[in-house]
């Protein structure tokens, strides 16, 4: 079984006029991703504590569009989620990185983790892969190293350089 999220809205906030919601970017913003299991999982906790939430309230309920709500299902303030990351890394003893440095190390750990490049590009939400082998190049260098040894590993298997 596979999970799809679809992405097709973004919500920012900017200052006189409060949360502004619009389409992506660029075409390629509106997309459908794949969700791991645990994500998934993680989804359907959060929703079913939204179900409880949903009778608790009764009619005071606010039946908000998004995934993400208050208790009362009114919608979040898009400046939430970052003060929520704030006080995480603050328990933590983590250090301090701005919010969008999330989607930057998700990038990454795919890269690193064998992702291909139009794979990454395409979750990011990116109209062109240029823009990601640009940006994680370093990244893609510094797996030189593994191809290497793979290819070490393929010629072994040949038995040619023995």
């Amino acid at each position: 079984m596979t999970c799809e999220v679809n992405i097709n809205k973004q919500r920012h906030y900017i200052k006189g006029y409060g949360n502004i919601e619009g389409k992506p970017k660029t075409d390629a913003g509106v997309r459908t991703v794949t969700a791991s299991k645990t994500v998934i999982s993680l989804l359907k906790e959060y929703k079913k504590q939204q179900n409880e939430n949903r009778l608790k309230f009764g009619t005071a309920w606010q039946n908000g569009q998004y995934v993400f709500l208050h208790e009362d299902g009114s919608p979040i303030s898009t400046q939430l989620p970052y003060k929520w990351f704030t006080k995480f890394l603050n328990r933590h003893n983590l250090p301090k990185i701005p919010f969008h440095q999330l989607r930057h190390t998700n990038a990454s750990l795919l890269i690193s983790s064998g992702g291909d490049i139009v794979t990454v590009s395409g979750r990011l939400g990116h109209a062109d892969k240029n823009v990601t082998l640009n940006t994680y190049s370093h990244i893609i260098k510094s797996k030189e190293a593994q191809v290497a040894n793979k290819m070490d590993e393929f010629y072994s298997n040949l038995k040619i350089c023995k």
